[in-house]
């Protein structure tokens, strides 16, 4: 979609993704009751989705003049990684490597996410105690202070 602004460079160099590649696209107006619905109520997973997308998208609804959907839960790699003291570093493509899994296309969408699934699929295998539980106390436990 256009951001209606223009990409930062750094941001460019990570995604790939410049001004030009966007600027003919609709903007997050025209997708934003379809990303409100799909994310209102819905089990979110992600690596850094706590600190990063989530308040990423809240501010796009906000530039919009729009409430923010809420996810019922936010299962997180990161935080789950940091809770479970794994071998650092705790980057997205650092857990993959650890955990064997490919990450071809890194910094895309689908790739990122379908990669973070699988990360969590091992991570639960290899450490089962802490997900053994109801969701609402899995994400109790992430959020808590170590």
């Amino acid at each position: 979609m256009n951001p209606k602004r223009l990409i930062p460079l750094e941001a460019s160099r990570v995604h790939g993704i410049h001004d030009d590649d966007v600027k003919h696209l609709p903007s997050f107006t025209h997708f934003a009751n379809e990303i409100k619905d799909l994310i209102q109520g819905s089990v979110i997973v992600g690596h850094n989705v706590r600190r990063f997308d989530i308040p990423f998208i809240e501010q796009e609804f906000l530039r919009v003049g729009m409430q923010a959907p809420k996810p019922k839960f936010l299962i997180d790699t990161l935080e789950i990684a940091r809770k479970l003291k794994l071998a650092r570093p705790h980057t997205l493509s650092s857990l993959c490597r650890k955990h064997g899994i490919s990450l071809t296309n890194a910094h895309t969408a689908g790739a990122d996410a379908a990669a973070t699934l699988l990360l969590l699929w091992r991570i639960i295998q290899d450490h089962p105690s802490p997900f053994r539980q109801s969701l609402e106390d899995i994400e109790a436990w992430l959020t808590q202070s170590q």
